[in-house]
C-alpha cells in the first residue's frame, strides 16, 4: 500500500509531496549482484552506500523490465540539477539527506520507503 501527500507552504514558497510506501522497501525489490550480496552479509558494505549506487541508476530493478527502476533516479537527477530543493529518503535501514550528501544507516530498521522533497512554486 502506498500513500502520497502534496501541499503548498505559501510562507517559504515551497510545495513539498512525501510518498510512503508501506512495502517491502528498496533493498528488497533491487537486483542485487550476489558478490555485492556477500560483502553486505559479512558487514563489508551497507545499504547507504547501495541507495546511492540506486539513485544514480547503477543498480537495475529486480523485474529487469526496462520501464522499472526509473523513479528514484529521475527524481535524484532533479535534485542534483536544483528542480528540486529538498530531498530525504528513508528505507529499511538507511536515512538519506540526498540534497545535502548525507547518507546514514539506522539502528532502528524503517519498514518500507518514505521519500519527501520540495520544489519552489
Amino acid at each position: 500500500m502506498w500513500w502520497a501527500t502534496v501541499y503548498g507552504d505559501l510562507a517559504r514558497r515551497r510545495v513539498c509531496y512525501s510518498f510512503l510506501d508501506t512495502g517491502v522497501g528498496i533493498f528488497k525489490s533491487v537486483n542485487l549482484h550476489w558478490v555485492r550480496k556477500a560483502f553486505r552479509r559479512l558487514g563489508l558494505g551497507d545499504n547507504s552506500k547501495v541507495l546511492l549506487e540506486i539513485l544514480e541508476g547503477r543498480v537495475e530493478s529486480r523485474t529487469g523490465l526496462p520501464y522499472r527502476g526509473k523513479g528514484l533516479p529521475t527524481i535524484y537527477k532533479k535534485s542534483q540539477s536544483g528542480n528540486i530543493k529538498s530531498l530525504f529518503i528513508i528505507a529499511n535501514d538507511v536515512y538519506a539527506d540526498v540534497t545535502n550528501n548525507d547518507y546514514r544507516t539506522l539502528n532502528v530498521p524503517f519498514p518500507g520507503t518514505l521519500l519527501y522533497w520540495e520544489s519552489e512554486e
